[in-house]
């Protein structure tokens, strides 16, 4: 039998105060800027789910302080980027953790498999794989472009090229988690072929670098990342 239920539309405006729950794209995001940049980074109305979950896990597993309150965070940076040994980081079935993950191993000396659930290892990742070996990480996959896949970063943070090409018709999460790791390769020119896939997350993954001190200009067709020494990033 069917429930019915009756809404009377008020006549006057509503007074109340809500708290609007902390967006998982925001915070992961500045969980990966937190975890690159140095010292004590607060970042309060963490999204309560599982890709932030297994962010935060990760960044501990590599090196990185972390402090709970509820939903707000304080992250101790960098991650250890010199740690050669091995750590395998699960990100179950967190599709944008998993990607962030893959781009932080690159700026990582010892070799790092990042793995996930069933759903999430048929997901494809091979535009990331390809503009991260082109910077000169070895990214090593069971199946071509897929996970679970084991990186070994650049251990001298000097990438093989200042410039990439990326495609535009992929996930725009593929250019933001190379952005991120710009700064500590010296900066980085991504000129984008085609038009971009949901280009407000680029937008959105430049703000939140610029309030971690990085410099990004997210221009038609070229995205450029400063680098470090450019006041890139801020602890």
């Amino acid at each position: 039998m069917l429930q019915t239920e009756t809404l009377t539309p008020r006549t006057s405006p509503l007074a109340a105060r809500i708290q609007v729950p902390g967006s998982k794209s925001v915070s992961n995001r500045a969980l990966v800027c937190a975890a690159l940049s140095t010292g004590a980074s607060a970042i309060e109305q963490v999204a309560d789910g599982d890709d932030t979950q297994r962010m935060l896990a990760a960044v501990e597993m590599l090196g990185a302080g972390v402090e709970r309150n509820g939903t707000d965070i304080t992250l101790h940076g960098p991650i250890d980027t010199t740690s050669t040994t091995a750590v395998v980081l699960d990100a179950g079935l967190a599709g944008t953790t998993s990607r962030f993950l893959t781009a932080l191993a690159g700026v990582r000396a010892g070799a790092t498999t990042i793995t996930g659930g069933e759903a999430l290892r048929r997901r494809p990742m091979g535009e990331l794989h390809r503009l991260l070996g082109e910077l000169g990480v070895d990214v090593r996959a069971e199946r071509d472009g897929f996970l679970p896949v084991t990186v070994r970063g650049i251990a001298t943070l000097k990438p093989r090229v200042s410039s990439l090409h990326a495609q535009g018709d992929t996930s725009s999460q593929f250019i933001s988690a190379v952005m991120m790791i710009a700064p500590l390769l010296g900066g980085l020119e991504i000129v984008i072929d085609g038009p971009v896939v949901s280009r407000e997350y680029l937008h959105m993954t430049a703000h939140i670098m610029g309030d971690f001190g990085a410099a990004v200009n997210i221009g038609e067709a070229v995205d450029t990342v400063a680098g470090e020494n450019d006041n890139a990033v801020a602890g």
